[in-house]
This record gives C-alpha cells, sequence and structure tokens, in this order.
C-alpha cells in the first residue's frame, strides 16, 4: 500500500519524492521498492531528535513516486529533470532506487559541489557497457560539477587514477572525516557506506550510524545544502535499513534551516 511520507504537511521549503529504477543494478537487485519501504517505516519513527532535544516538523511536501522507464536509465533521467524542473528553487530529497537517480536532482539543482558517502567510488567510466549506471554515477556528476567521496572502501585503478588526475577528494573509511565548507553542497548517501545494511552492493568494515549522523550535521552546518538523496537500500518491507533511512532523513530535514 502506498504511504506519504509522515512529516508530510503541505509545506513548500522541502519537496520530497522517490525514484523507484533499478535498471541498472549488477549484484542485488531490488531497490526500486526501497521508497515505499523507507516511508512506511519513518511512520515508525518518533518526529523527535532526543540529541538535538528538539522535535522534527520541516515544511515538506510528499509529491510521490516519478515515473520511470525500466531498463532505460538515460530516460529515466530524462523523465525526472522534467519533472524536478519546477521545484529547481526548492530544497530536494530523494529515495531512491539505485545511486544513477541521483543524477537527476543534481543536474536540476546545479550545486558546487556533490558530497557522497558511499563504499564505492563510483567513478567509472561506464559499467557493462553504460555510461548510467549505479558504478558510473559520481564520473558523471563530476562532469559538472565539484564530487568529494567519504567513507569508502573499495575501488579499481582506473576510479583511483581518475580521482587523482581530477581533483576528486576521496576519503577512505580509515581516515577522518573532515566536513567540507562554504559551498553550495548535494548531499547523496549511498546507504552502503553504512556497515551491515541491505543494499545492492554490500561490503564489509563501513561507518556506523552514529558517524553518518555527525558528518551530516556538520555538512549542513558549514553548507548551503541545496539537495539531499538517500539510494540503494534493497528492503522490501520496512527492516532495519529502510529505518536507518528514514532517521537519516528526519534529521536532515531538521538541520535543513
Amino acid at each position: 500500500m502506498s504511504a506519504k511520507f509522515p512529516l508530510d504537511d503541505g509545506g513548500e521549503e522541502i519537496i520530497l519524492f522517490g525514484i523507484p529504477f533499478d535498471s541498472t543494478s549488477s549484484f542485488l537487485p531490488g531497490s526500486r521498492f526501497a521508497p515505499q519501504a523507507i516511508r512506511q517505516a519513518a511512520w515508525y519513527c518518533e518526529p523527535y531528535d532526543v540529541f538535538e532535544r528538539k522535535p522534527i516538523a520541516p515544511h515538506l511536501r510528499d509529491v510521490g513516486d516519478m515515473d520511470v522507464c525500466n531498463g532505460n536509465a538515460r530516460r529515466t533521467l530524462e523523465i525526472a529533470e522534467a519533472f524536478l524542473h519546477d521545484f529547481r528553487d526548492k530544497r530536494l530529497m530523494a529515495i531512491g532506487g539505485e545511486h544513477t537517480i541521483s543524477l537527476a536532482p543534481i543536474r536540476v539543482l546545479e550545486p558546487d559541489t556533490v558530497i557522497c558517502l558511499d563504499a564505492h567510488l563510483d567513478l567509472r567510466d561506464e559499467y557493462q557497457g553504460e555510461k548510467y549506471s549505479h558504478a558510473t554515477v559520481m564520473r558523471r556528476a563530476s562532469e559538472s560539477c565539484a564530487v568529494g567521496i567519504f567513507g569508502f572502501r573499495e575501488a579499481c585503478n582506473e576510479e583511483l587514477e581518475y580521482a587523482r588526475e581530477n581533483g576528486i577528494q576521496c576519503v577512505s573509511v580509515r581516515e577522518p572525516l573532515i566536513t567540507p565548507e562554504g559551498k553550495k553542497a548535494y548531499v547523496s548517501i549511498d546507504l552502503d557506506v553504512l556497515e551491515g545494511a541491505h543494499v545492492g552492493n554490500p561490503s564489509p568494515g563501513g561507518l556506523s550510524y552514529w558517524q553518518v549522523y555527525d558528518f551530516l550535521k556538520e555538512v549542513f552546518k558549514k553548507n548551503d545544502v541545496c539537495g539531499f538523496d538517500v539510494v540503494e537500500a534493497i528492503s522490501q518491507s520496512p527492516d532495519a535499513t529502510a529505518v536507518a533511512a528514514a532517521r537519516l532523513l528526519f534529521s536532515s530535514s531538521m538541520w535543513w534551516k
């Protein structure tokens, strides 16, 4: 059963939407089901942050899930960009879906930089013959703005060389997470950055939920965040990963001032 995000008060400051697309998934498919699973999980989360000691009550509107073109990432991105054009002056909050979907709000919002938390660099030029893929999304993003990737623990040589040659900040899971500052930033959370998450490309040795929470709090404090997404969960019901994603959406909407 379809459900709106529980913080929806019909407001216009934050526009929340889902993009249920996972056609380039190369390991575990199913992220197309996550937008609804995360919404369902959110209904079981308290709209209150015990560490900030305040309720979570943003002016937010959930506009539902977008139409997608299954099997065609380029066309899906075109559909999403056209839909989001009318909201280009709003703060956008996306629920994926595979990581490729991040390109639509990034292109509409035109940030100075993308701040990405991810177990992988996603900097290949193409993957399995596709230029638009979950494994190429940050490469495509880097062609129009700066990119910083935090918490990574898997990469190929092509990606590391591209990052070095193009000045892309890549911070591994074993390095301090130093927050970028003073940017118009788009924030993308590939949930595989978390340890033990139920995701399309799981990788051991990830960040804890609270490491991600603390990093995001600083990102929102020190930057003008224009958009935010959570992607790559393969939850088909409100499981622990869907709950973690919902709580990150709650917290981000609270920090968005």
